[in-house]
C-alpha cells in the first residue's frame, strides 16, 4: 500500500508520504510533522493508467467476502492501517461511498485509496469528492 501511495504521489506532484505515517495496523493519527499542503484542483485529480493498475492490484489483494466490493467492515480494516485520524477516515468514507450502500466497489475504493494517499502526503482533504477523481476512477 505504501509503494502505491508513494508512486501515485510522485505522479500527482505531491511529496513522499511522511515517514511517521506508516501504513501499519494500529495508531490513529498522521505524523505530526507532516506538511499541510492543499490539494491541487482541476485535471490534476484525474488518475493515470499506471496508478489505476496499482490500485487494482491492491484491491485484488484485499481479503474480502465478495469479489465485487469491500464491505464496510473490510474497508475499515484496510483503511485503518493508514493511521489517519478517525475524522479523516470518516470524511474519506462518506466522499468515496458514492451510492451510500455501505460498501466500496472498485471505483469507490480507488477514490478512498487516492484520498488516503494524498492525506498521508500532507494534503488537506477536499470538502467534497472531486468529480474528476470519481470520473477517472470509473474509466478503467
Amino acid at each position: 500500500l505504501r509503494a502505491a501511495a508513494e508512486a501515485a504521489n510522485v505522479r500527482q506532484g505531491v511529496g513522499p508520504t511522511p515517514a511517521g505515517a506508516a501504513l501499519v495496523p494500529g495508531g490513529s493519527s498522521v505524523a505530526a510533522s507532516a506538511p499541510t499542503a492543499a490539494f491541487p484542483g482541476g485535471g490534476e485529480w484525474e488518475l493515470d493508467a499506471e496508478t489505476m493498475l496499482q490500485y487494482r492490484e491492491i484491491f485484488e489483494g484485499v481479503d474480502r467476502a465478495s469479489p465485487e466490493a469491500l464491505s464496510g467492515d473490510e474497508a475499515r480494516a484496510f483503511l485503518d492501517r493508514s493511521q489517519l485520524l478517525v475524522s479523516d477516515l470518516s470524511h474519506i468514507w462518506h466522499m468515496s461511498d458514492a451510492d451510500g450502500d455501505g460498501q466500496l466497489v472498485f471505483p469507490e475504493f480507488v477514490c478512498a485509496l487516492h484520498l488516503v494517499s494524498r492525506r498521508l502526503a500532507g494534503a488537506a482533504l477536499p470538502p467534497a469528492l472531486p468529480p474528476e477523481l470519481l470520473a477517472s476512477s470509473r474509466r478503467w
